[in-house]
Parts: C-alpha cells; sequence; structure tokens
C-alpha cells in the first residue's frame, strides 16, 4: 500500500511538471486573447492580472505593441531562468509606447510573462505572419499623423486629433490597424459602411488593404490614435 501511494505521488509530481511546462502558440495563451485573424495578421489582447504568470508560449511571427497599462513584469526562456525583475522596479513599458520585435521571424522564442507589479500589464499586440514583407519604403505609406517608425514588416504613425476634428481620407496597400491609447471617443469612417467606434484606451479597428478610411475625434477631448500598417507582399 506505502508503495502504491509513493507511485501515485510520483505521477501527480510529474504530471504537474509536464503541465507547468506546456507551451503553446503565443495567440492560444490565454493571456494573450485572439480578438481578430485576417489573413496573416492577427490582434491580440494581451491582459496579464498582478502577480499573474502566462504559460510559456512561442513567439515566431515579427510583432507590434502598442502598450496600454504598464506593470513590472518578469519573464524566462524555457530552460532558462527568470531575469529576476522585482516590483519595486520600473515598468519596462509606458502607456502609449509603442515596440516591435523581427527577430521572432528568424529566432522562434519561447518563453513565459509574469506580472510581479500591482496594476495589470496590457498590450494591443499585432503580428504579421506574412512569409515575406516588401522591402522598407518610408516614403511609400501616408498614414495619418506623425509617421514614428518604418521597417519590412510594420509602417506606424500617431494620430493626436483635437476635438471635433478629423483626418484626410486615406487609403493603404496594406491592412491597417488603429489603436485607442488615450481617454476620448473617436470614430472610423469608410464611405460604404457605418462608422466603428473607439470608446477608451485599448480600443482598435481594423481596415482592410486598399479601403479608404478617415478618422475623427467625436468628444470633446484630445484623443491620441497609434496607426499601424501591417505589410504584406502582393500577390502576382
Amino acid at each position: 500500500m506505502k508503495t502504491h501511494r509513493v507511485a501515485t505521488l510520483v505521477v501527480l509530481v510529474l504530471s504537474n511538471a509536464a503541465l507547468a511546462q506546456e507551451v503553446v502558440p503565443v495567440h492560444e495563451e490565454p493571456r494573450h486573447q485572439l480578438v481578430l485573424e485576417r489573413g496573416s495578421v492577427r490582434v491580440l489582447d494581451v491582459q496579464i492580472p498582478p502577480g499573474d504568470t502566462t504559460l510559456y508560449h512561442t513567439h515566431s511571427s515579427p510583432i507590434l505593441y502598442v502598450a496600454i497599462n504598464s506593470s513590472p513584469t518578469d519573464a524566462q526562456v524555457l530552460g532558462g531562468s527568470w531575469r529576476g525583475v522585482e516590483a519595486s522596479d520600473p515598468p519596462a513599458w509606458q502607456p502609449g509606447e509603442v515596440n516591435h520585435d523581427l527577430s521572432y521571424a528568424r529566432r522562434p522564442l519561447t518563453h513565459r510573462v509574469r506580472n510581479v507589479g500591482a496594476d495589470l500589464f496590457r498590450l494591443i499586440a499585432v503580428t504579421n505572419g506574412a512569409s515575406t514583407p516588401p522591402e522598407a519604403d518610408a516614403n511609400a505609406s501616408q498614414l495619418p499623423g506623425v509617421f514614428e517608425s518604418s521597417n519590412r514588416w510594420f509602417h506606424q504613425s500617431r494620430l493626436r486629433m483635437a476635438p471635433d476634428s478629423s483626418s484626410d481620407w486615406h487609403s493603404s496597400e496594406h491592412p491597417i490597424v488603429v489603436v485607442q491609447t488615450s481617454q476620448g471617443e473617436a470614430e472610423l469612417r469608410r464611405r460604404d459602411t457605418e462608422a466603428e467606434l473607439l470608446t477608451e484606451p485599448g480600443s482598435f479597428v481594423f481596415v482592410d488593404q486598399e479601403r479608404k478610411y478617415q478618422l475623427r475625434n467625436r468628444g470633446s477631448d484630445p484623443v491620441t490614435l497609434v496607426v499601424v500598417e501591417v505589410r504584406q507582399s502582393k500577390t502576382r
């Protein structure tokens, strides 16, 4: 009987260890909620509560992050050690900040992330699963707002809008994701459909390539939007 209990305990320990090592694609990780998938474009709403830890997840596509809410986070690469970030350390992300990691296309990464702070950690992440993007050309994109970054996978601008103001009409050869980073209320208009609302930080809208769109601040306060062009090779 004692031997049976020991064997059962060993099985439980091994099962828990296997569960702790479970690895999933990033878009299947529960705290990286997949909120939109159009072709090779995915949008993830990443929310890690204080004290919570993600599953090990694998990044295999270039990704662009828009920070919505910040908190110190620690990370552990599969087979490695935690970096040692503590709750008293300053957050690596600030709300409204945009970062990207393009290395995943060449060198996939498997890790897990822990929120060691006292606040919700939240990002809106855009992945580009295109097999081969076009060459970078900063002059090829006419995005609304101030152009901030350009590479083969993403072009990105920031649009700060005064109350009751509108952008010009725009279109792109590539899909567009617009993310709200401030308080306020905005809308995205298309010529042939109803407007889509952006009502809070983390709200986003998607625009297919070649579709004309216009952005408008419909509130009484300034609003800031991050505009991301997800660059795709043209099919022949």
